[in-house]
C-alpha cells in the first residue's frame, strides 16, 4: 500500500472505468448550447478574440478552453467530455499529493483521492461540458495548494509565485476560488505554523488578488443578471437557505441517492428542519472533540462552499451537486484520517473486515457513479430524470417542452409549457417559448398574448418583447404574402444563427430555405454573409453575383456593398470601388459604404479620394472609429490603413 505511484495508479483507473460512460455523451440543452453550440466567441482562434475572451468574459479560461476545442475538433462531443475527464483524472492525482503533502499518509491520501475521483455528486461536474470551469478551477486551485505547500517546505520563493500564478488561474476559470486565500490560513493551522509577523505579510498578496477577483466577480455576475439585489434585503432568510443547503450538501455526501441536476427547497420549516438540525450537529461535533484533523476537514470543506450557500443570492439555482466537487476533499480528508485511525487501533483479523467494507462502500460509489453518467446522456435523458425525482419541477418541464419544440412537435411543447406555467404564472421563460410555439402554428393572436403577459410580470423586459413581437410582425407578413410557413420558419432559424455567430448552421439553413424558394435574393445574400464570416470568399462572391443577377441588377446597396467587400478581400480593388460606389448611388447616407471605399481608393493609392472618402464617412458618423484611425492614419502617412 506505499507505492504511491501504484496507488495513483488504482486510483486513476478506477475513476477512470466510474465515468467511462459519460465518453459516449452528447451536448445537453442546458447551458451547453450557451457555452458551446451556439457561442460565437468560441469559433474564432486568432489573438485578437483571445483578447477579447480574457477582456469580456467572466470565465475567460474556461472559455479559452472550449475555444481551443473548437479550433481543433468543432462540435464532436466526444473531445469535449474527454477532456472533462481528463482534468478530474488529473485532479485526482493533484489530490493525492496535496493531502500527502498535508499529512504526509499514503494510505489517507489514496483514500482520499479515491473518494474524490469516483463519489457520485461529482459526476455532474464531469459528465456535463457545461461544467468544465468546475474541473478546470480545481486543477488550478490544488496546483496552489500544493505549490504552497512545496513552498513552505522548501522556502524557495519559485513555489510562492507558482501558487499566486495558480490561484488567478484558477479564479480566471471559476470565481468560486476566491476562497483559496483562507485555505492557505487553515494549512498553517494545520501544520503548527505560528502565525509570526513573516505569516500575515505573505497572505497579503493572495487576499489583494481575492479582493480585486471578489469585486470584479459580483460586478460581472450582476451584469449578466446572476445577482439578485431585491433578495440581499432578506438576511435571516438567506442564512435560513444557507443552512439548509449545508445540511444537504452534507447529507447527500454521506447518501449520494435520488440525485438530479435540479433541487428545490422544500416548502415550509417543517421540511426544512431535518437538514438544518445537521450542520449544526456536525459544528457541535466538530467544537467539542477538538480534534484539529476533523477541524481542518470540516473547515476546509465549509471555507471552500461558503461563496454558493446563497447568503449572497447568485443565479437562478438553490443548490447543486456540483458545488461539492472541491469542498468535498475536506470531508473525504476527515474519512480518509478516520480509516487510518481505526487501521492503527485494530488488530489484523478486524482490519480485514474493515478493509472489506471499505470496498464494498467503493464498489456501490463506483456503480452509483456509473450509472448517474448514463442521465447526462443528452438533454432528454437528464431532464426526463429530473423529471423523475420531482415531477413538479418547472424546469425540467420547461425544458423537456424546448426539446420537443425543436422537434417540431408543437402540440407536445405547447402542452408543457402550459403546465409549467400553471405551476407558476409567472415564469416568464415559459411564455416566453409558448409564443414562440403559437408564432410557428401561425397562432399570432395568442402569441401577442402571451408576449403582453411576459411585460405585464416584468415591465423591464421591453427589449427581448420587442424582438417577439419583431418575429410575430415578420412571420404574420410572410404568411400573408403567401410564403409557406416552413420557409419563414427556416428562414428565421437561419437570421437567429446569424446574430449569434453560427454561421455553418446559417448557411445550412439558408441552403435549406434556398431549395423551399430557388433564386430568393435575400436567401443568398444573407447565406453570403455568412459565408464571408468564415472567410469562404470565392462562395460568398458567388452568391452575391447570384443575389444581384436575381434582381436584374436593381439589388439592395447592402448587396453591391457586400460584394465589394468580397472583392476588396480578394484584391480586386477596382471591382470592389465599382461596387461600393453602386451602394452609395442608392444610399448615399451609410458611412461604412464611404470608409470601405476608401480603403480601396488607399489600395490603388489614389489617397486623394481615400481621404475624401475618409472624411466623408466621419461627416456622416463620427463615432465610426474605423474611419476615424484611417483618416488620421492616411493624414499622417505612417501605418497601414485598418480595415474593416
Amino acid at each position: 500500500m506505499n507505492n504511491r505511484k501504484f496507488l495513483v495508479a488504482l486510483v486513476l483507473a478506477v475513476t477512470f472505468l466510474a465515468f467511462l460512460p459519460s465518453l459516449n455523451n452528447k451536448f445537453t440543452n442546458w447551458d451547453d448550447d450557451y457555452y458551446v453550440l451556439n457561442n460565437g466567441t468560441i469559433k474564432e482562434f486568432s489573438l485578437q478574440n483571445t483578447v477579447k475572451i480574457f477582456t469580456e468574459s467572466y470565465l475567460p479560461l474556461t472559455i479559452f478552453s472550449y475555444n481551443l476545442e473548437y479550433t481543433f475538433f468543432k462540435l464532436n462531443p466526444f473531445f469535449y467530455h474527454l477532456n472533462n475527464l481528463l482534468l478530474h483524472l488529473f485532479n485526482c492525482a493533484l489530490v493525492f499529493y496535496f493531502i500527502l503533502l498535508l499529512c504526509e499518509k499514503p494510505r489517507t491520501a489514496f483514500i482520499t483521492a479515491l473518494l474524490f475521483g469516483i463519489h457520485p455528486m461529482h459526476v455532474e461536474s464531469v459528465a456535463w461540458i457545461a461544467e468544465r470551469k468546475d474541473v478546470l478551477y480545481a486543477s488550478f486551485f490544488l496546483l496552489s495548494l500544493i505549490s504552497y505547500l512545496q513552498y513552505r517546505k522548501s522556502k524557495s520563493v519559485k513555489y510562492y509565485y507558482l501558487a499566486l500564478v495558480g490561484f488567478a488561474l484558477s479564479f480566471f476559470s471559476k470565481a468560486m476560488a476566491v476562497t483559496l486565500p483562507f485555505v492557505l490560513l487553515l494549512i498553517d493551522y494545520y501544520q503548527d505554523k505560528s502565525f509570526d509577523k513573516k505569516s500575515f505579510p505573505e497572505k497579503i498578496p493572495f487576499f489583494i488578488l481575492a479582493l480585486i477577483f471578489g469585486i470584479a466577480g459580483f460586478l460581472m455576475e450582476k451584469t449578466h443578471g446572476a445577482v439578485k439585489l431585491e433578495n440581499l434585503s432578506a438576511p435571516a432568510d438567506n442564512m435560513l437557505k444557507g443552512i439548509y443547503s449545508l445540511g444537504f450538501y452534507l447529507y447527500k455526501l454521506l447518501v449520494p441517492l435520488n440525485l438530479s441536476n435540479i433541487y428545490s427547497y422544500p416548502a415550509g420549516m417543517a421540511g426544512m428542519l431535518p437538514l438544518l438540525l445537521f450542520p449544526a450537529l456536525a459544528g457541535i461535533t466538530v467544537i467539542v472533540l477538538k480534534n484539529k484533523v476533523i477541524k481542518f476537514g470540516a473547515m476546509f470543506f465549509a471555507i471552500c462552499i461558503l461563496p454558493v450557500l446563497q447568503l449572497l443570492p447568485f443565479g437562478v439555482g438553490v443548490f447543486a451537486d456540483r458545488y461539492t466537487y472541491l469542498p468535498s476533499i475536506g470531508l473525504f480528508f476527515l474519512a480518509g484520517h478516520g480509516l487510518e485511525k481505526l487501521r492503527e487501533k485494530n488488530d489484523e483479523k478486524i482490519n480485514k473486515l474493515l478493509s472489506a467494507g471499505v470496498v464494498i462502500v467503493f464498489v456501490l460509489l463506483g456503480v452509483l457513479t456509473f450509472v448517474r453518467c448514463f442521465a447526462w446522456y443528452d438533454g432528454e435523458a437528464i431532464w426526463t430524470d429530473a423529471l423523475k425525482k420531482d415531477n413538479n419541477s418547472k424546469i425540467a418541464i420547461h425544458n423537456l417542452s424546448v426539446l420537443s419544440f425543436q422537434k417540431g412537435d408543437y402540440d407536445k411543447a405547447l402542452l408543457g409549457f402550459t403546465r409549467a406555467l400553471q405551476l407558476d404564472p409567472g415564469f416568464n421563460l415559459a411564455y416566453s417559448q409558448r409564443a414562440q410555439v403559437y408564432i410557428s402554428l401561425g397562432d399570432f393572436t395568442k402569441a401577442r398574448k402571451d408576449i403582453a403577459q411576459i411585460i405585464s410580470n416584468n415591465p423591464k423586459a421591453g427589449e427581448s418583447c420587442q424582438q417577439l413581437y419583431e418575429l410575430c410582425d415578420r412571420m404574420e407578413s410572410k404568411e400573408k404574402r403567401g410564403i409557406n410557413r416552413e420557409e419563414a420558419l427556416v428562414v428565421e432559424e437561419g437570421r437567429s444563427c446569424l446574430a449569434r455567430g453560427n454561421y455553418k448552421e446559417a448557411i445550412i439553413k439558408y441552403t435549406k430555405a434556398l431549395t423551399l424558394s430557388p433564386g430568393n435574393p435575400e436567401y443568398l445574400n444573407n447565406r453570403g454573409v455568412a459565408s464571408s464570416a468564415i472567410n469562404d470568399n470565392l462562395s460568398a462572391l458567388k452568391d452575391y453575383d447570384a443575389a444581384i443577377k436575381a434582381m436584374n441588377n436593381e439589388a439592395l446597396p447592402e448587396y453591391y456593398f457586400n460584394r465589394g467587400n468580397i472583392f476588396r478581400k480578394l484584391g480586386e480593388q477596382n471591382e470592389a470601388v465599382a461596387d461600393y460606389t453602386r451602394a452609395i448611388k442608392k444610399e448615399s447616407g451609410k458611412s461604412d459604404y464611404y470608409n470601405n471605399r476608401g480603403i480601396s481608393y488607399y489600395s490603388l493609392k489614389d489617397y486623394k479620394r481615400a481621404l475624401n472618402d475618409f472624411e466623408q464617412a466621419v461627416i456622416l458618423n463620427p463615432g465610426n472609429k474605423s474611419a476615424l484611425k484611417n483618416r488620421d492614419t492616411l493624414i499622417q502617412k505612417s501605418n497601414p490603413i485598418k480595415t474593416q
